[in-house]
């Protein structure tokens, strides 16, 4: 489960004034479960994203993930965290441009040395699935978009991560890549059950998600169970 209990998050902006992202904001996510967030661009998703991934740390208040506490934790334990439980997929894709397809694909089982062949036939086949096994040698740049983002989808999944994290994954996809993509996530759902959390301003995704949430003044202030 994740639990957000009062949390705070500032950031100084260039002329040294306090940008307030959240205050007092709650929350509680039931493992397995796949939530979709709203919210106008700068409400805070993405910042949200990082504070569970461990990438930023809360101001104030209290952040469980599974039984871990993020905010009580070095930041080599949370990128230790991260790069074993935590699986994610960004708008901008994000892949490494001097490795290929499959070097890319297979980075994080390599990082976590679980690179096994059992694991590897598993990211492949995911590979396959989503339309692009005839691109491993292929380095990013000669890649569209939705191929990318296609390639970059099965890398967050290779590791089949406790906590799936998303952030505009279909941000730049037309309609068709975009359902390749989240009928990946979903078949990595059903078979592993990860806790999964996307961040979106696509309202026809919500038919994904087991529940919704609106981000809005600093609070979730709208909940929605499907």
């Amino acid at each position: 489960m994740i639990v957000a209990e009062n949390i705070s998050k500032s950031f100084y902006e260039a002329d040294e004034r306090i940008h307030l992202v959240f205050s007092h904001l709650s929350v509680k996510i039931d493992p397995g479960s796949f939530t979709i967030i709203f919210g106008a661009s700068g409400s805070g998703k993405s910042t949200f994203l990082n504070l569970i991934s461990g990438i930023d740390t809360i101001d104030t208040g209290s952040l469980l993930v599974g039984d871990i506490d993020l905010a009580m934790v070095s930041e080599n334990d949370r990128t230790l965290f991260r790069r074993k439980n935590v699986g994610l997929i960004f708008q901008s894709y994000n892949l490494i441009p001097t490795l290929t397809v499959e070097e890319n694909i297979l980075f994080p089982l390599e990082l976590n040395g679980i690179n096994t062949p059992e694991n590897i036939e598993f990211t492949l086949a995911m590979l396959k699935t989503v339309g692009l096994i005839n691109r491993l040698k292929d380095f990013p740049e000669k890649l569209s978009g939705g191929e990318q983002q296609r390639v970059a989808t099965v890398r967050a999944l290779a590791h089949k991560p406790i906590y799936l994290l998303a952030d505009e994954p279909t941000g730049n996809l037309d309609q068709e890549t975009a359902e390749i993509v989240m009928n990946l996530i979903q078949t990595l759902r059903e078979e592993y059950q990860p806790t999964t959390i996307l961040v979106s301003h696509d309202q026809n995704l919500k038919k994904y998600a087991d529940r919704i949430l609106y981000l809005e003044n600093k609070h979730f202030i709208s909940l929605e169970h499907i």
